[in-house]
């Protein structure tokens, strides 16, 4: 997904392309199992249209886009169509840590604050804007179908951050571009966005402040952030503090839910 900083935008775009084609034939056999997720990139919205409907023909069920695109930014109303589109055809959409201008910056120019290893620790800030954005730009609000996906960027830190969002509105609600809202900012996350984490323990004991029904938990394999061949161990560790309930959600329901699968 580093499509913007590759000097050559039509190059990146037919990778994503080549790789989507390879995902599907690989995907396809065992589709019941192996659930792909497509990369769009987004030049204009009616291009980001296409290839949405080009996706969902090649059997994907959610898709992945750029932590920024290349026309304004996500809250903007040249997207309502793109949204529309992506509700009509049962797409949620996901976006993953360092796949932004920003991200790149840190990434790749060391344009790191301290040594390299805090970015390894700052790299949730990327999905943590795109929560905001979608909400206090009123995406949420306009499309109260929209499904979000937060992929690899933890999940212990939305407590406070839904909490933050419920105490500024009310302040600054009349800043410049924030949308009117119906409803409290946090009631949008607990609605609409998902989130992922592999070993964020801390969650085993934050069951009554997080929306669990939106909480998916990965392995990551076989990237290096990733907890596999631990997995029963971690899951095993978080079970001490958590209701079978909540672990059936957290594993099993809500990715099935999410992406309508039958498991």
């Amino acid at each position: 997904m580093f499509l913007h900083g590759h000097p050559d935008v039509d190059f990146g775009v037919a990778c994503l392309h080549a790789y989507n084609r390879w995902l599907a034939e690989f995907c396809a056999k065992d589709p019941n199992r192996l659930i792909g997720v497509a990369q769009i990139p987004l030049r204009t919205i009616d291009e980001g249209i296409k290839e949405l409907e080009e996706a969902k023909k090649a059997g994907f069920r959610t898709v992945m886009l750029p932590g920024e695109p290349l026309h304004e930014d996500y809250d903007h109303p040249d997207y309502n169509a793109f949204w529309e589109a992506v509700v009509d055809l049962g797409m949620p959409v996901n976006f993953h840590i360092l796949t932004s201008r920003r991200a790149l910056e840190f990434t790749t120019l060391g344009k790191n604050r301290g040594p390299s290893i805090c970015n390894m620790t700052r790299f949730v800030r990327g999905n943590q804007d795109i929560v905001l954005l979608f909400v206090f730009g009123g995406v949420f609000e306009r499309h109260p179908k929209l499904k979000v996906v937060a992929v690899e960027s933890d999940v212990s830190w939305l407590p406070h951050l839904m909490s933050r969002m419920d105490t500024v509105y009310p302040r600054y609600r009349h800043h410049e571009s924030t949308a009117t809202l119906s409803m409290q900012p946090s009631e949008y996350v607990a609605r609409n966005i998902y989130v992922t984490m592999q070993d964020d323990y801390p969650v085993a004991r934050m069951t009554d402040l997080l929306p669990m029904n939106r909480v998916l938990w990965a392995n990551d394999y076989p990237h290096g952030d990733g907890i596999w061949p631990n997995s029963r161990t971690v899951l095993g560790k978080m079970a001490e503090h958590m209701s079978e309930e909540h672990m059936r959600m957290m594993v099993h329901d809500n990715v099935a839910e999410l992406y309508g699968l039958t498991i």
